[in-house]
């Protein structure tokens, strides 16, 4: 892969050449969220208070900005390509590629480099002395195999460890920590059982009334009903297409492509038979690599795009 192994570190060495590395730059990246996710902003507001220089760099590889009118055969709008469409790869890349290698630019005068998932820009170089990667991931526990323990979860084309260069992994427990190390390959001592800045979200009693008044007055019809939270767990390749979440219970209609495979997926029974309860409204929450073939399910009623302010308003998970 091209811009892997040549393009990427290019961009970061010609950097290192006129950039020493500022202590107190901070750089929050995720490539699979538009603005910071939950999990990481309390640990971005606490920085900022003790007086670091934080930057964040998010974007969303499964849902580009713009895109330009479509130049091949194809005849498509520029947006909804068919799978023969070759621009879409050519436009994809390139823009791409310009945001990794901005990325690149920062990372090397980054006295710090804070992440919540894969981020394969980081691990693209050997990184120079004096930063620090973290990783806070975006969940807590391990309720499945992932990373190298499982063999759909890192992208075939990705040769070398996606884990590369972290100096910190953040875990809710120690019963955690060894599965972390096993499934990114870290050095003895990276995955530490510190608690992750997730918990400290929903334990803020003032985060989960905010959340709530939010929920309901968004969605009044839920009042004085059990909110019962449905996120299937994620099944498949981690390179799969970004994320969706729906609301059933608004009377809107739903993605029916979606709900079909979702049918099928783990809790569906038991969801199928609250949902004959008056009293009950169900929230649905796919994974955020859960391909639903339909990027219009915000139209749909979706509350939050984060699992942690849904979790904040229901009565019951079911997972």
């Amino acid at each position: 892969m091209i811009m892997q192994h040549a393009i990427l570190p290019a961009v970061y060495n010609t950097a290192c050449l006129t950039n020493r590395v500022d202590k107190k730059l901070v750089i929050f990246a995720d490539a699979h969220n538009k603005r910071c996710p939950v999990y990481m902003r309390t640990l971005a507001a606490e920085l900022r208070q003790r007086g670091y220089k934080v930057r964040g760099f998010f974007f969303d590889v499964a849902q580009p900005d713009t895109e330009p009118a479509c130049p091949c055969s194809c005849k498509c709008d520029g947006r909804n390509h068919d799978s023969a469409c070759r621009c879409r790869n050519r436009s994809g890349y390139v823009r791409l590629l310009r945001r990794m290698c901005s990325f690149m630019k920062l990372y090397a005068k980054a006295g710090t480099v804070v992440i919540c998932d894969n981020f394969l820009p980081v691990a693209s170089c050997r990184k120079r002395k004096g930063t620090r990667v973290v990783q806070l991931w975006h969940g807590c526990g391990a309720y499945k195999r992932f990373g190298y323990d499982t063999a759909d979860d890192i992208p075939e084309y990705y040769k070398g460890n996606v884990y590369r260069n972290y100096d910190l992994v953040t875990v809710s427990s120690e019963h955690s920590a060894k599965h972390f190390e096993s499934a990114m390959r870290t050095k003895p001592g990276v995955v530490r059982p510190v608690g992750v800045p997730a918990t400290d979200v929903i334990l803020d009693k003032g985060w989960t009334e905010r959340a709530r008044r939010r929920f309901f007055e968004l969605h009044p019809e839920a009042k004085g009903k059990r909110i019962v939270l449905w996120a299937p767990t994620f099944r498949g390749r981690a390179d799969g297409t970004g994320s969706c979440c729906s609301v059933k219970g608004t009377g809107k209609a739903s993605d029916t492509a979606l709900d079909a495979a979702l049918s099928t997926a783990p809790g569906a029974e038991y969801v199928a038979r609250l949902s004959k309860f008056n009293d009950v409204y169900l929230v649905r929450h796919n994974h955020p690599h859960a391909a639903s073939g339909n990027r219009d399910d915000a139209k749909n009623g979706c509350v939050e795009d984060d699992i942690y302010t849904l979790a904040a308003v229901s009565d019951l998970l079911i997972t």
